[in-house]
């Protein structure tokens, strides 16, 4: 039925502006989610040295 609906919508010329207004909503919703990403608190850095690798174990690898 949508379908249908925006092929009607676009045989008489507005499809364009539906396609545009339903790419802001997607553009909103987009922001909205990295939004909550954004919104989270940092994650804890190391506050010491990196351990030492094992006896027998190369540091370049």
């Amino acid at each position: 039925m949508l379908a249908a609906s925006e092929y009607a919508a676009m045989a008489v010329g507005i499809g364009g502006v539906l396609w545009s207004v339903n790419q802001l909503a997607q553009a909103r919703t987009t922001a909205g989610r990295i939004a909550e990403v954004l919104a989270e608190p940092p994650w804890p850095t190391a506050t010491s040295a990196s351990p030492k690798a094992p006896e027998g174990w190369s540091s370049s690898r």
